[in-house]
């Protein structure tokens, strides 16, 4: 996980002020997306508060409808305070989104991020 977080930070260097700023953050990785018609997604990761693991997380999408290929990313999810960290941890928490970014941002490769209340993702192809 070490690494992961490293290679973020050596590719994206703003990052390194989140992951200091953030109460605590989870850690995806890989994450591997494909479909043709039928599709999905998944990935394991790790919970971070203070820089110590406290658990683990996985992340599961299924899609149907135009689309083929294949791709793999590295997520991120900064927690802002307690409260968004303990709604993550206690399942008291339902986010859906479409890594579309090569699609309609017309990016190769660049983070995007969601903002909701305190959570930040970042996504990395």
């Amino acid at each position: 996980m070490v690494s992961t977080i490293k290679s973020l930070i050596a590719g994206h260097p703003g990052l390194e002020s989140d992951f200091e700023k953030a109460y605590g953050y989870a850690v995806f990785p890989k994450i591997t997306k494909a479909g043709l018609g039928i599709g999905g997604a998944g990935g394991k990761g790790l919970v971070l508060e203070n820089d110590q693991v406290i658990g683990l997380t996985k992340l599961m999408q299924a899609t149907i409808g135009l689309q083929a290929g294949a791709q793999q990313y590295a997520q991120v999810m900064f927690f802002e305070n307690k409260t968004a960290l303990d709604n993550f941890t206690n399942g008291k928490f339902k986010f859906s989104s479409h890594f579309i970014q090569n699609k309609i941002f017309g990016f190769t490769t660049s983070k995007l991020f969601f903002f909701i209340k305190t959570l930040k993702f970042v996504f990395f192809s």
